[in-house]
């Protein structure tokens, strides 16, 4: 089994790191590196509220960067969107206050301006998002659990699934055939 890497932790099938994502080329460097990872391979990119807490500089970077060094890369994000209506401004609010004051929610303002932020590169072949609202009703059994169980704050949860969305991008238009990827797909490729 590879020895952990300072702040990491490793076993035979995956790699965890911590990583100083405000030098994008750098960090993703350092995962190349330290994990021998073969570019050539397929990657799937994991980001869940990451990029709103870097500046609109960096976040760009580092989407612009990973399709030049991973041939087959993939892109899942998570994140906030609908930022300039009230409950938006709130939202950011909070993070400013509790987190940092330079957070790039530029990005965040709509479904477009998400996709814009990764096909703007050119590297991306294929950018979709989709509110968590219209996901979560997608999913078997969303509709019967408000049938059965009436939320205390439907309305709240409303507002918050409208607050966020997911966003898939492929820097590689095979991985259309990529059937390990059907459940995923299916919510973004009709």
């Amino acid at each position: 089994m590879p020895r952990s890497p300072p702040g990491g932790v490793t076993s035979e099938n995956f790699f965890i790191l911590s990583l100083d994502l405000s030098n994008p080329e750098s960090a993703l460097h350092h995962i190349i590196e330290t994990t021998q990872l073969d570019t050539s391979l397929p990657i799937l990119f994991l980001s869940e509220c990451v990029l709103i807490y870097l500046d609109s500089q960096t976040s760009q970077k580092l989407i612009d960067t990973i399709p030049k060094l991973f041939k087959s890369a993939c892109f899942l994000l998570y994140e906030q969107v609908n930022v300039k209506d009230r409950f938006g401004q709130i939202m950011m609010e909070n993070i400013r206050s509790t987190w940092c004051s330079g957070i790039g929610d530029e990005a965040c303002v709509s479904l477009m301006s998400q996709e814009q932020r990764f096909s703007r590169s050119g590297d991306w072949k294929l950018v979709k998002a989709n509110l968590t609202s219209t996901l979560a009703e997608m999913l078997p059994g969303y509709h019967k659990v408000f049938s059965i169980e009436k939320l205390d704050e439907e309305e709240l949860l409303q507002q918050l699934l409208t607050h966020y969305c997911f966003l898939f991008a492929a820097s590689d238009a095979n991985f259309v055939h990529c059937s390990e990827l059907n459940y995923i797909k299916q919510f973004f490729i009709s």
